[in-house]
């Protein structure tokens, strides 16, 4: 008879399950690896998120360990390793550098687990509080001890960390994946939506995805915009995100006068993305630092056409389907979005076409997560 095994026991740590491109990249992989052959838990040092709620809703065991402020690190370090040495897993996989830290620390306490951190920012130092990046640093000089792996979700993110200083051998890439299925344009949610907005069918709106943080430079998009829009009179955009609402003074400090204020809809945070890009005709990536960016392949996968920084794998990404220019220069992002504006609305579905294309032949969700399972198997010796 042939032997059967114990589904691999895999323990991720996050620090929050709030909308987020790493947040939504575990929630994926958990939902779709080979629930036969692996088993997720997942150990949030924070308190719950959209996502975590989202997980529970799909039977996956989700434990918060409530941090809330610096004081609480004692106590949730040890409730962390209380957890981890309850699940006993064989591997323990963390994302991002607070939990890399925590968690490398954790699972080397009574423990025999392989540890995989996860690196997702392209350059640290960019879009970070100071905080945030000493414990990159501190993650660099340990970088060779505590994990067994590290993956990288984009190529550069891997040369800036090796520059910062982590460990070149132990240092891998798996670009993100994106769900085909989930992601495509729907008709009813583009009118549903631009009822809801007050966005007329006839407009042509620009839309962003991002929570509000430097990095993501929505200034310079809303700059371009506001260049464009005396010339453009059905011109309108989009911003959905974590903070993205009117009523924020930083939102509004982005608009030297409100002349053209009328024609903006800031929508704050969200979770029926697939609908909310259903109301776009053209996505605008417009960042000064990535890794390899989530909303990007989204918008891809949903058949938009796009423009993007080039920055992070965002160039590799979109390839020939889109158009890509310099990061922080409004004006070059302004004229890649009128030449997308001057589209008629067919041409701009082809251009839409080849990008859902190109994520699917190229980056699929089902290859990311064998890529996953590839390194769980290889880590531990079950193939």
């Amino acid at each position: 008879m042939q032997k059967l095994c114990a589904p691999l026991s895999i323990t991720h740590v996050i620090i929050d399950l709030d909308i987020g491109g790493a947040e939504l990249m575990l929630k994926r992989l958990v939902l779709n690896s080979d629930p036969k052959r692996y088993t997720h838990r997942v150990l949030v040092l924070g308190v719950e998120g959209v996502v975590g709620k989202e997980l529970e809703h799909a039977g996956i065991e989700v434990c918060y360990l409530g941090l809330r402020g610096m004081w609480d690190l004692p106590m949730v370090f040890i409730r962390l390793v209380r957890k981890i040495r309850a699940h006993r897993p064989s591997i323990v996989q963390s994302w991002m550098y607070h939990s890399d830290l925590l968690a490398g620390l954790a699972a080397k306490v009574g423990t025999s687990a392989k540890v995989i951190w996860g690196v997702r920012t392209t350059d640290p130092a960019v879009g970070n509080a100071p905080f945030t990046l000493a414990i990159a640093r501190h993650c660099a000089r340990l970088s060779a001890v505590l994990p067994d792996r590290i993956i990288c979700a984009a190529d550069v993110s891997r040369r800036s960390h090796i520059k910062l200083g982590y460990s070149a051998s132990r240092m891998h890439v798996v670009p993100n994946g994106f769900d085909i299925d989930r992601y495509r344009l729907s008709s009813n949610a583009r009118t549903q939506l631009r009822n809801d907005w007050g966005l007329s069918e006839t407009a042509t709106v620009v839309g962003a995805v991002g929570r509000l943080n430097d990095a993501k430079d929505f200034k310079n998009l809303i700059s371009a915009l506001l260049e464009l829009m005396p010339h453009f009179p059905s011109l309108h955009a989009v911003f959905v995100g974590r903070d993205l609402e009117i009523e924020n003074d930083r939102v509004r400090a982005w608009f030297p006068t409100p002349e053209f204020l009328n024609r903006f809809r800031f929508m704050g945070e969200r979770n029926d993305m697939p609908e909310c890009l259903s109301t776009l005709d053209i996505f605008c990536l417009s960042s000064r630092s990535e890794g390899f960016p989530n909303v990007l392949g989204e918008a891809m996968a949903s058949g938009l056409p796009c423009v993007t920084t080039d920055v992070g794998d965002a160039a590799l990404l979109v390839a020939d389907t889109g158009l890509v220019v310099p990061p922080e220069n409004a004006k070059a992002l302004a004229e890649a979005i009128e030449v997308l504006v001057n589209r008629t609305p067919a041409e701009r579905a082809e251009i839409g076409r080849r990008a859902r294309t190109r994520i699917e032949e190229h980056f699929s969700l089902a290859s990311t997560v064998r890529e996953y399972e590839r390194h769980y198997n290889s880590l531990t010796n079950e193939i």
